[in-house]
């Protein structure tokens, strides 16, 4: 994530967690029990909301011009819209509905250039974590889905070919991308080597990981322990 002074690499840690799970749920407020639960799950510092508190004051230094807001009942990360790699494909893929397939094409594109790997780095910590990474993967698979049909409609196989191969579309359970890369093949006149011939080598990992660039120089420790008011 991108501070003042550059990229900064947040270890897996309790604010990197809580970073994550304001950003993936920006614009909301998240509730100071849920914020806890996701964090350190069945074991729950002896103070949670000073622990809590030290975390957002944490974050806070690192980031100066953090979103982030506290009210009567959690916090909150105002973010501006496509802010979250992950919130702005789900948002390019449900506005794709209804349009025609050139632009349904270049719309998915968009979408799909923006997933560079597992979320979270594939750690789901949580449940909630779980769940959003969950829901992404398959917000991705549909675009995968809608973007290859549009391009067979379009009349080009090739490129349908290319990506699907890098996904490795045959090793995995999604019959409806497989089929679609059977016919690629077969407009293509090529459709027996879907099953002859191995998937790429090259594969593009589905993704959502804090750039690391650079080390996060403030360190970080379990926050624990009570760390008075952040508000």
């Amino acid at each position: 994530m991108r501070a003042d002074r550059g990229w900064v690499a947040l270890r897996s840690s309790p604010r990197r967690r809580l970073l994550e799970l304001l950003a993936m749920q920006s614009g909301r407020t998240v509730p100071l029990d849920a914020i806890v639960g996701e964090l350190w799950g069945d074991g729950p510092p002896e103070w949670p909301r000073e622990a809590v508190q030290t975390q957002i004051r944490r974050l806070r230094k690192t980031f100066t011009d953090l979103p982030v807001r506290s009210d009567d009942h959690g916090y909150l990360l105002d973010l501006p819209p496509g802010a979250v790699d992950a919130l702005h494909m789900v948002m390019l893929v449900e506005s794709a509905s209804g349009l025609e397939d050139e632009e349904l094409v270049s719309t998915l594109d968009q979408a799909l250039a923006l997933w560079s790997g597992e979320p979270f780095g594939g750690m789901a910590f949580g449940a909630r974590h779980a769940a959003a990474a969950a829901h992404w993967a398959e917000v991705r698979s549909r675009a995968l889905r809608l973007w290859a049909s549009a391009q067979l409609r379009l009349g080009r196989p090739k490129p349908v070919i290319s990506r699907l191969r890098a996904e490795r579309v045959g090793d995995f359970a999604d019959e409806s991308l497989y089929r679609l890369l059977i016919d690629a093949l077969d407009q293509v006149g090529r459709e027996m080597e879907a099953v002859t011939e191995p998937p790429s080598p090259e594969v593009v990992e589905p993704v959502w990981t804090l750039p690391e660039h650079v080390d996060d120089p403030t360190g970080d420790r379990t926050g624990d322990q009570p760390g008075g008011s952040s508000r």
